[in-house]
């Protein structure tokens, strides 16, 4: 007679690991009695755990169809080669990196096998053609763009990463994926507002100032910015800005932009509206595919600079885009993909809603001398009716959403003006997905899609793919 136990939080079971969740958590699935209920291939989310393994794991949370489990140790290790020791002494508690503890290689393995599974499951396409994941060139210090919490806590400000799943602040000594300068910037700048009588804040009490310490920098770290995120202005009168920009240009003379960013509300949203600028220009300058880009405190701008180009430059391969094509760029940001495709094409239309975005790709077409790319404000289904309407032929369309994914009147603007070709830049597996289901359902035929790394060490994943309306006469 099999035994009957209880399942609760402390219990430890000895699991195999199967699989991974889109988070790379390893899953243990559980079979047998819980009391008078029989289980079957209950699953538990184990973070650390490698594909192949066997542990034994204490139950931390239990959920209806689900549960949490942490390893006490690793019974046998199946696949070896799949785990290594995280270079980073703060992994297990740091919330910035999820997957340190895989190989590259099975880091490649995971978000492969993630992709192809969560197109499958959520478009209902089952046939098409993954290419093989384009890997990072570097896989650390990567990040061009830094956002770090600073708290005030027993009366001391200290600055890092916060926890994985709270709001408990880590410690920034060091970090494997922001680049040495960085994180000693960060560090300088926290330290000499606290000098300066500025503390750290304390989210609890809603008390303190400095919030957060955003650093952008260029490729080659030329030009860095620093915004200093606060709660009130109180502060800031011509004796701190002096003292403030003093000792930070004469420690990195490569800090060209300073700006104070004004954010009182207590919520997880990191920038508030108003951002004055105290030093240099509210932008920094970088180069991106031969071209020149000003990017301003709130642009959207990929983190990973080389791999960046191999993206955008697949993209363009995998369009197979010719001087006789007119393409429209939807959600254009400030015109990264538009102009760098604007030099392989006929014309680019391009269209995003957000007016400063807009105004930092009119200043961009300018920079880099482009003659043949028209940048427009409005919402992207709107847009493309009036371009269509005024007899634009576009040949091919190319799309770059925010994690959310395509607004659904855009894809039926797309389905329903027939746009022959649409190439989809995506950042989140699963609104690709259930994009590619809509447009599959309306004539439309994935044709490829190529995983390519910008985020090694996390669960992210950038994807290319293309999709081709079918000849309904053949």
């Amino acid at each position: 007679m099999e035994e009957e136990i209880k399942l609760e939080v402390g219990k430890t079971l000895k699991l195999d690991i199967t699989s991974y969740t889109h988070e790379g958590l390893g899953v243990g699935k559980y079979s047998g009695k819980n009391l008078d209920l029989n289980l079957e291939n209950y699953p538990f989310f184990i973070f650390g755990a490698i594909l192949g393994d066997t542990v034994l794991a204490e139950i931390t949370s239990l959920n209806k169809s689900y549960g949490y489990a942490t390893i006490v140790k690793t019974i046998e290790a199946n696949n070896k080669d799949s785990r290594v020791t995280p270079i980073c002494p703060a992994y297990k508690l740091c919330g910035g990196c999820n997957i340190m503890h895989m190989s590259y290689k099975e880091q490649l393995h995971f978000k492969e096998e993630m992709v192809k599974s969560t197109i499958k499951k959520f478009s209902g396409v089952n046939e098409f053609k993954q290419l093989p994941i384009i890997p990072s060139q570097n896989i650390y210090y990567y990040r061009n763009k830094v956002q770090v919490p600073v708290i005030s806590f027993l009366n001391k400000t200290k600055c890092g990463f916060y926890e994985r799943s709270s709001h408990k602040v880590v410690p920034l000594d060091k970090c494997f994926i922001q680049t040495e300068k960085s994180t000693n910037l960060v560090n300088f700048v926290k330290n000499i507002f606290v000098e300066l009588g500025v503390k750290g804040y304390n989210e609890l009490y809603d008390n303190g100032n400095l919030k957060h310490i955003l650093i952008r920098k260029n490729h080659d770290e030329s030009e860095m910015m620093v915004v200093a995120v606060v709660k009130d202005l109180s502060f800031l009168n011509e004796e701190f800005k002096e003292r403030l920009i003093d000792k930070i240009i004469k420690r990195y003379p490569e800090v060209v932009s300073i700006s104070i960013n004004y954010n009182p509300k207590n919520t997880n949203t990191i920038l508030g509206n108003t951002s004055i600028t105290i030093y240099g220009n509210n932008y920094i300058t970088d180069t991106l595919c031969g071209m020149k880009f000003k990017i301003g405190i709130e642009s959207f701008y990929q983190i990973n600079h080389d791999q960046t180009e191999i993206l955008y430059n697949t993209a363009i391969k995998i369009a197979d885009l010719n001087k006789d094509d007119i393409v429209i760029d939807a959600y254009s940001g400030i015109g990264t993909i538009g102009l760098i495709i604007s030099k392989a094409v006929k014309e680019v239309y391009s269209v995003e809603i957000v007016k400063e975005a807009i105004d930092n790709a009119e200043e961009n077409k300018k920079m880099n001398n482009v003659k043949n790319i028209h940048f427009v404000c409005n919402k992207a289904e709107d847009q493309i009716a009036l371009w269509l309407n005024e007899g634009i032929k576009v040949s091919t369309i190319i799309v770059d959403p925010p994690r959310k994914g395509c607004d659904e009147k855009l894809l039926n603007s797309i389905i329903e003006h027939k746009i022959n070709k649409l190439i989809y830049i995506s950042c989140n597996p699963s609104t690709l997905a259930r994009d590619i289901g809509v447009l599959s359902k309306n004539n439309y035929e994935l044709k490829i899609v190529q995983p390519v790394d910008l985020f090694p060490h996390t669960n992210h994943i950038e994807c290319i793919s293309s999709l081709v309306l079918r000849n309904i006469s053949s």
